[in-house]
């Protein structure tokens, strides 16, 4: 799923079984659920109970993979992977593109900027700035 930045994302996971299972949605990185309320509060979770997992005001930093696990004590307990991609916002200034990604900016000149893509966030805990 792609989402732009800011946006907002509703992951959705029916399960059905005797007895009714229970939906739980958690990162399969272990990180955070970020919620945002309706008054702006943002609340830090691990895991997320029902079948509906509302995320508001995305940012990159909630890109990821999502596992909606469902079971009801009566093995296996099943679970299906969701990947959440944040398209990055693109900034332009004195003629030099900043392109955000995640804890990290990149300045990168026109010709380089449309070759970057938000999944390379991970890659290199460096800044690079472009000189050409």
């Amino acid at each position: 799923m792609m989402i732009p930045e800011g946006g907002s994302a509703k992951l959705v996971c029916k399960a059905r079984g005797y007895p009714p299972p229970k939906v739980t949605w958690r990162r399969e990185d272990g990180g955070d659920i970020i919620i945002r309320g309706l008054n702006g509060v943002k609340t830090k979770v691990t895991s997320v109970e029902g079948e509906v997992l509302t995320l508001s005001k995305v940012t990159r930093s909630e890109m990821g993979v999502y596992m909606c696990i469902a079971g009801n004590g009566v093995p296996p307990t099943v679970s299906k992977r969701l990947m959440l991609h944040v398209h990055c916002k693109q900034y332009k200034t004195n003629n030099i593109n900043i392109l955000h990604l995640d804890k990290y900016i990149w300045v990168l000149w026109p010709t380089e900027i449309f070759t970057s893509k938000c999944t390379l966030k991970k890659r290199s805990p460096y800044r690079y700035f472009g000189t050409k």
